[in-house]
């Protein structure tokens, strides 16, 4: 349990997971069993659980709290929280009350196992979203060959106009954020604008038709596809092995009702999904209850988030990528690190997922009512399990094929260089 107690010590409020104090721990003494812990150190950071046992008894540590009872739950290490009759219960806001009358699924705590909290909690040194990975990406490969021209993201920043061709790189969808691609004044500065698909160079071109399309050019994103081609497998494994490597916000609550719906006995989901990797300004409050549903559910595993390097090999040895996407995709780099493991993607048939995917996954049309979002998710991951790749596995195949030609980074690099050079060849300049 991560919390905090209120300065006057009045009530419990849960903590930001990876960056508030911990000042309240529940920790199982070998001894005297589960004990609840104030720890004298507002400013700790999360400590290894010997020193938090050594804590219990040392005064000038900790402080024992009375007056609130622990319960054993069943199932490893889970206990619940009274004062009084009621028990203390966390829901979907951060703070913690004493109000409930009996024991339900927030009235359970369950007590990590020593250096779970340390993988989970992992944050990347810097922001590292798709946007992210493809800026870093670019850079790191093209090098200097990239400073011919001056690559912005999502917005010209005048401030930092020079003599070399500006170029625009969008990779959301069009929206009131991009305004500016209506003023006259602000796109003369630009050499090109690359987009990430063709779907949202479409949608920006129809929200803003006074964009100049001989400037609008598409540039795939890209990813490292490692190791051989995987086929798939000749017989049905003992487990299916399920992948969901998206944001938080983007259908994983519609996976896991779908999930637990369908309560599958021979497959596994494997959940790598945080905000963390957008960096501080991101929290994962609102999304605790999602993550612990997830922890609640058989044959679920929640992962958190990991390196980008170690999300491509663990998905080598998936079989599915489960993504009922509730988000309009630009462009899916989740998607196209399936595709080039081996991974048949999942997904609903919505925004650029087709022109991604290019064929080769099971996409399927679903409304917005959410309980027809996880009955038909449930439905169509159901017939995969049944019929993988609709009953031609060699799909598999074809499908790394194409990854590998599309959205490796060669590809990428190569359609990079090419109007790197057209641009400066030609010294190009913004139209009066």
């Amino acid at each position: 349990m991560l919390a905090h107690r209120s300065a006057d010590g009045a009530g419990f409020a849960q903590a930001e997971a990876d960056l508030a104090p911990k000042n309240l721990v529940i920790a199982k003494h070998p001894d005297l069993g589960w004990r609840l812990v104030h720890l004298h150190d507002e400013s700790s950071k999360l400590r290894a659980p010997e020193a938090i046992v050594a804590a219990l008894c040392d005064p000038a540590q900790s402080t024992i709290i009375d007056g609130v009872t622990i319960e054993a739950m069943p199932g490893p290490d889970n206990v619940a929280l009274r004062e009084g009759r009621l028990y203390l219960s966390a829901g979907k806001t951060s703070e913690l009350l004493f109000a409930a009358p009996h024991r339900l699924s927030w009235e359970i705590f369950e007590a990590a196992r020593p250096g779970l909290l340390a993988y989970q909690l992992w944050r990347p040194a810097a922001t590292m979203g798709g946007t992210q990975l493809m800026q870093h990406g670019l850079s790191q490969r093209l090098g200097q060959d990239l400073d011919a021209i001056n690559l912005q993201p999502h917005r010209p920043d005048l401030d930092r106009l020079d003599d070399r061709p500006l170029v625009i790189w969008l990779h959301n969808d069009a929206s009131d954020n991009f305004r500016w691609c209506a003023d006259a004044q602000m796109t003369r500065h630009v050499a090109a604008f690359v987009f990430v698909s063709h779907w949202q160079c479409k949608r920006f071109l129809g929200r803003f038709p006074t964009l100049p399309a001989e400037r609008c050019h598409v540039i795939h994103n890209a990813t490292d596809i490692d190791g051989p081609i995987r086929p798939w497998p000749t017989e049905k494994p003992w487990r299916w092995r399920c992948a969901y490597t998206s944001a938080p916000d983007r259908g994983l609550s519609i996976l896991l009702d779908a999930w637990e719906r369908l309560d599958p006995g021979d497959a596994e989901l494997h959940i790598w999904s945080s905000f963390r990797l957008w960096g501080q300004r991101f929290s994962d409050a609102s999304y605790q209850s999602i993550f612990a549903h997830a922890r609640r559910l058989p044959g679920v595993i929640y992962h958190g988030i990991r390196p980008n390097a170690e999300i491509r090999a663990a998905l080598r040895d998936m079989h599915f990528l489960t993504y009922p996407a509730t988000f309009d995709e630009t462009a899916c780099i989740a998607v196209m690190e399936a595709m080039g493991a081996g991974v048949r993607v999942i997904a609903t048939s919505r925004a650029a997922l087709p022109e991604t995917t290019a064929g080769f996954a099971h996409l399927y049309a679903t409304g917005n009512d959410r309980e027809a979002r996880v009955t038909d998710f449930a439905r169509e991951l159901a017939e995969e399990f049944r019929n993988p790749w609709g009953g031609r596995p060699s799909m598999a195949l074809a499908a790394q094929d194409y990854a590998r030609a599309v959205y490796n980074w060669p590809s990428c690099l190569q359609a990079w260089r090419q109007l790197i050079s057209r641009l400066t060849d030609q010294k190009a300049q913004p139209p009066n």
